[in-house]
């Protein structure tokens, strides 16, 4: 699934590229296409490791930590994490450690 550059298109660029969003089960193979490595690379969220590793850094570094809001808001995204590919949750782990292994660590001891 590339687009017209040749870059490998997210699920989010995905739908929008469908032409016709109400024969969606038409379209459904755009999304899901058995055997396209990218699936298995990228897993099927519309928030990449990035945004992810963005997010919980966000939370982690909220002044109102303790808050209910918060900690589920934690939780769903290490759930989002957990339901994708092994590689996504690399991929959230190198984004969380980008700025060296001590960031890393103080982001998984948090």
């Amino acid at each position: 699934q590339f687009d017209s550059e040749g870059f490998i298109m997210s699920p989010a660029g995905k739908v929008a590229s469908m032409n016709d969003l109400v024969n969606y089960r038409s379209n459904k193979n755009l999304l899901h296409s058995a055997g396209d490595a990218s699936d298995d690379l990228l897993g099927d969220s519309l928030l990449g490791p990035q945004d992810i590793a963005v997010l919980l850094q966000a939370g982690l570094t909220s002044a109102i930590k303790g808050s209910t809001v918060v900690q589920l808001n934690q939780r769903m995204l290490l759930d989002l994490m957990a339901s994708q590919p092994a590689s996504f949750a690399i991929g959230v782990l190198a984004e969380l450690g980008v700025d060296g292994p001590r960031q890393l660590a103080n982001a998984l001891m948090a």
